[in-house]
């Protein structure tokens, strides 16, 4: 059913560089993981993303999107970060975890990051892993402490605005450039798994909900329990086919407080909605109540109209062995 149609994004990019992934062998990090904390804490959010790779990137294909991750992004290209600047100052969002840019692309140290001034942060030579203080959030409403701990302790604000630290290390850095805004997460986002798995990471999901908010990045498909808060750790997928639209949602089994719960989700304009794997007709709505239960996946199709009982006709009334049988279809759409 899904594999003519195509999947959604929600103009979110993920960098994926082959020059960082050999300078997590000099870091200690594997790039995979990053990644994949990056890619779970924004599924977690309802929303989905696509994988850019620095080549897309040196070619200016960022035009499709509104949001940039950098996953452990240490080494990057004179052409990437022209392009990165680019489109900050465009209006994009550019979010980095600890130090982005301050290798070379043949992973040579450099005296001064490539994107440190973008970033409007400052550091000592080789970045340094110190601090084990819980990062606390102390601006716009945030408050409180992210149970993640600061990565490099010699990183220091310049033109960037420190919204949270851990002890005396910055950990959230923002900076608004031209239309855009860039922000280092001065921490190991690799870490989000586990934090997930504990139940912890609401405020980790809090910080990020509100940058992307703020570059008006929301979800276009919202899973709400009975309080009308969002379900944590709930991924939802939108394919479209032609006039056709379907929304896949899964709840985490593996999350701490998973559980069989009633919700409410809420769609970006009323339509005709048919719960696919039950086969059911949920009417034309915009709201639509279900029941989740972790590690089942529910798909709804959102149509323009109704589908009523196809009829189907045979051609000739008798075929014998060997002829081709051939049938008319008719499916009658909306008493049309």
């Amino acid at each position: 059913l899904l594999l003519a149609a195509e999947r959604q994004h929600d103009g979110i990019a993920v960098h994926y560089s082959q020059a960082s992934v050999h300078a997590g062998t000099l870091t200690g990090r594997r790039l995979e993981q990053v990644q994949w904390g990056f890619m779970r804490l924004v599924e977690d959010l309802g929303l989905q993303y696509q994988v850019v790779s620095y080549e897309q990137i040196e070619q200016g294909q960022l035009d499709d999107y509104r949001v940039l991750l950098l996953p452990a992004s240490a080494a990057i290209s004179p052409r990437e970060a022209a392009a990165i600047r680019q489109f900050t100052e465009q209006g994009g969002l550019v979010i980095a975890d600890t130090f982005p840019g301050w290798l070379d692309y043949h992973c040579r140290v450099l005296d001064k990051g490539l994107l440190d001034d973008l970033f409007g942060v400052r550091r000592a030579g080789v970045p340094k892993r110190g601090g084990n203080a819980a990062i606390r959030v102390s601006m716009k409403g945030l408050g409180g402490d992210l149970q993640l701990e600061t990565y490099d302790a010699g990183l220091q604000a310049d033109a960037a605005t420190a919204w949270a630290a851990g002890g005396d290390v910055p950990a959230v850095l923002v900076r608004d450039v031209g239309k855009g805004r860039t922000v280092v997460l001065n921490t190991d986002i690799g870490q989000y798994e586990s934090l997930r798995s504990a139940g912890t990471a609401d405020p980790v999901r809090r910080l990020l909900s509100h940058l992307l908010e703020e570059a008006g990045v929301r979800p276009q498909v919202r899973v709400v329990d009975k309080q009308g808060d969002p379900v944590p750790a709930c991924e939802v997928v939108r394919f479209a086919d032609g006039g056709l639209t379907y929304v896949a949602i899964v709840s985490d089994h593996r999350m701490a407080d998973a559980k069989t719960q009633e919700v409410s989700i809420h769609l970006p304009a009323q339509a005709v909605v048919y719960d696919v794997r039950k086969g059911e007709y949920l009417g034309k709505t915009k709201v639509v109540p279900r029941t989740l239960v972790p590690g089942e996946p529910l798909l709804l199709a959102l149509m323009p109209y109704v589908v009523q009982r196809p009829t189907i006709e045979p051609e000739t009334p008798k075929c014998t062995t060997g002829q081709t049988a051939r049938f008319l279809v008719r499916l009658s759409l909306g008493g049309q």
